[in-house]
This record gives structure tokens, C-alpha cells and sequence, in this order.
């Protein structure tokens, strides 16, 4: 049995196509190993106005990335384009990835465009509007499948990750639950380990979307280059030292990435999801003195935004570093409960055992963010779902998001 089955899924039917052979080159300048097994699914544009010059057919396809002194990379299946937005596409992948070919650990890279938790209102209209459905999801509408309850629930939704141009869909909160819950009945263990290699994809909000099914998840509070991860450096150290534990892989990932875009401000994190209820339990806290006194409400929701304002954040300032929007607020509130909660999140995050495993900074960031980000935006447009996120449940925090939205004053 192989140690490592290294998994990379890449949606690239979209702007970032012409970066897919780029990668594939970089996973074949390393090779699989008798220990380490390295596979590729890459659903690739068609539009003739994509980034590379090369033709590519409207196909989707699975490569095993082979020994480097065999030839590296090798085309093993070939089928009309998929829908990578589809969470049975995603599962599917993995069976046949791991079907027979067993191994000890298996983690699966994410590769394409990412935003969160955010849903694009423009992409969701665009699929309401569009004339021809999803070719996938029109072929499999009489079966029922693992997937088909997400399905249903996603009909009128968009999240961009592993977003498919041509088949104007996404991967949304719910079908990415579903999908790493149908993979690990499939390995009959939690996946070990599950990357972004995207943008924004470092919140807590996703991490809990996870936490039952993954044991690490590694990627961005911030956006990342093209570029994306450097496949070559992180799968030398990987074939180099195959016992490497799902942490220190991880942490490996982190180190490579940072040190790969030097000149950069950047961001990569390991959290472990089984690690969050203490932060949960103190993020609920926060909730609780934020909005439990009506009479304190305006106040507490003045202090709220200005610390939003002041806080790490990214993508147009609707996420923010946990710890550098809680110091803030810690700093500017008048409320000793408020301020209480606040130490809270900063000891949860600090603890030994806290959820983040590894964080590495590059540029502006430096100092100043923790490895996860929470959802604090200026607008409730794109979250209108938020509530029906595992995360809101254990806090209630899309309470605090509501309180915000009617009252902002950053």
C-alpha cells in the first residue's frame, strides 16, 4: 500500500486554463514514487479567448503522474467535458483515483478560483438565466444519487470554487459538504488532508463546513497569484520523506508556497477543523454580548464596524483576520463583557491545541494576521445564506451580520 494518494482537481473550463499545463508540468518534474502516487483531473476551457495559445478539446481528462525517469505525465482517460462545479463529478474523481489503489493517506487539492463563502449574485443570475442547463445535471435528473438532495438545495445558488465557466456552475457551501462527506464513506476514514489552492478559502466559516470529514485544511485569507501553488517544490519534500503525517505535510505546503512568492504579500494557513469548538464556543460569547443588551445595540454595532474598518481584511473588506478584528474591537469597545469574549477568541487561537496548526505570512500581512478569517461584510448581498451555514448554527454569529446590516455606520 502506498503511503500517500496526492489528488488534484483541477477546474480549469475558466480564465485560469492556460495555467493548468503549467501545473501538470510542475506534478511531472517530480513523478509519483513506490510510495507516493500522484493523480490529475482537468476540465479545460474551450474559448478560444482563454490564456493559452495552444488548441484544447472540450474534454475533460485524468492523468497519472508517473515516475519522472518514465515519462512523467500520463493520459490515462478521456471523456466529454464535466461540470467540476457538479459534487458527483468531484466524488467521482476520487473513487476511481482511489479505487484499488489504496493508501494510507490521501489528500485532495482544490484548484481553481475561490471567494469563500461569498455567492456571486452576477454568476447565480447567470445561471438562472442561462438557455441550455448543465449537460451533467440534465443527463442525471431521473436518478436519484448521493448528491441529489444537494442538488435540489443548489438550484438557485453559486459559490466560486471550482467554478466551470461552461457549464455555469459552482461548488456551493451544501455540495461541498456533501462531497467531502461522500468521499469519506468512500475511504471509510476522514480525507488527511484537503487544499485550496484558491483564493479567500482560509475562514472559519468553511473550515466548519468541513470539520466532520477532513482532518486538515490548508489554504489563502487572502488571494493568491495565478501562479497558484508550486507543485514541484511541495511534491519533492512529500516523495522525499513519504511518512511525512497530514500536519507536516501541510505544513510543508505552507512553508513552500510563501517561500515561492517572494515579492508578494501573501497568505497560507493549516487549520485543523476538530480543533474548532472552543473558538466556536468563544465566538458565540461574542455574540451574545453584542447583541444581548437592546439598549447597547447601537453602540455595540458602532464598535463593531469601526473595528471592521481597522481590522486586517480582505476581499474589498468583508473578511477580516479574527485576531486583528478582535484586538481591535477589544481596543474600542466599552462593554467589560464584549471585551471579555474578545479575550475569549484571542486564548482559543492562542491555545497550544487551537485550530490553526501553521500560519505563514509574506509582505503586509506580516504580524498581523492568525491563519483564519471571519465573515464580516459591508453588505448582506452574496451571504443572504449565511444562515444555513453549519457555522451560524453553532454561533450565531449571522445574527450579528443582520445587526450590522441594519444599523452600519463604517
Amino acid at each position: 500500500m502506498s503511503s500517500w494518494n496526492f489528488l488534484v482537481y483541477m477546474a480549469a473550463d475558466n480564465d485560469l486554463d492556460g495555467q493548468a499545463p503549467v501545473d501538470l508540468e510542475e506534478m511531472s518534474a517530480v513523478g509519483s514514487s513506490d510510495r507516493v502516487r500522484i493523480c490529475a483531473q482537468v476540465d479545460r476551457s474551450a474559448d478560444p479567448f482563454r490564456l493559452s495559445s495552444e488548441p484544447v478539446p472540450n474534454q475533460t481528462r485524468r492523468y497519472e503522474v508517473g515516475p519522472h525517469t518514465s515519462g512523467g505525465l500520463q493520459e490515462v482517460h478521456a471523456e466529454p467535458s464535466t461540470n467540476t462545479g457538479d459534487p458527483e463529478v468531484l466524488a467521482t474523481y476520487v473513487q476511481w483515483a482511489t479505487l484499488g489503489r489504496p493508501a494510507a493517506r490521501t489528500a485532495l487539492v482544490l484548484w481553481n478560483h475561490g471567494t469563500g463563502i461569498w455567492n456571486d449574485p452576477s454568476y447565480v443570475k447567470k445561471m438562472r438565466d442561462a438557455k441550455i442547463p448543465s449537460p451533467v445535471r440534465l443527463a442525471r435528473a431521473t436518478r436519484r444519487t448521493p448528491f441529489a438532495r444537494t442538488r435540489r438545495l443548489a438550484a438557485l445558488r453559486g459559490r466560486d470554487i471550482l467554478r466551470d465557466d461552461g457549464a455555469q456552475d459552482s461548488l456551493d457551501n451544501e455540495e461541498l459538504r456533501s462531497a467531502v462527506r461522500h468521499i469519506k464513506l468512500l475511504l471509510g476514514q476522514p480525507l488527511d488532508l484537503l487544499g485550496a489552492d484558491a483564493c479567500l478559502m482560509a475562514m472559519v466559516e468553511s473550515a466548519c463546513i468541513v470539520r466532520d470529514y477532513v482532518r486538515v485544511v490548508v489554504g489563502s485569507q487572502d488571494e493568491e497569484p495565478a501562479t497558484g501553488w508550486p507543485y514541484d517544490h511541495i511534491l519533492q519534500d512529500l516523495v522525499a520523506t513519504p511518512e511525512l503525517q497530514p500536519e507536516a505535510l501541510a505544513a510543508a505546503i505552507v512553508r513552500r508556497y510563501v517561500d515561492s512568492a517572494r515579492g508578494r504579500s501573501i497568505t497560507l494557513s493549516a487549520i485543523a477543523p476538530d480543533r474548532l469548538d472552543p473558538l466556536l464556543d468563544a465566538i458565540r460569547a461574542l455574540r451574545n454580548a453584542l447583541l444581548d443588551n437592546e439598549e447597547e445595540l447601537e453602540d455595540r454595532m458602532f464598535e463593531l464596524a469601526r473595528s471592521r474598518a481597522r481590522a486586517v481584511s480582505f476581499f474589498s473588506g468583508d473578511y477580516v483576520d479574527i485576531v486583528d478584528f478582535v484586538n481591535t474591537l477589544y481596543d474600542r469597545s466599552d462593554s467589560t463583557r464584549v471585551r471579555a469574549a474578545c479575550e475569549l477568541v484571542r486564548g482559543a487561537l492562542a491555545a497550544p491545541d487551537g485550530p490553526v496548526l501553521c500560519n505563514a505570512t509574506r509582505g503586509i500581512y506580516a504580524d498581523r494576521c492568525c491563519g483564519l478569517s471571519i465573515c464580516v461584510p459591508r453588505s448582506l448581498s452574496g451571504f443572504e445564506d449565511y444562515d444555513q451555514l453549519a457555522f451560524h448554527e453553532r454561533t450565531g454569529w449571522g445574527d450579528v451580520l443582520r445587526a450590522l446590516a441594519g444599523g452600519d455606520q463604517s
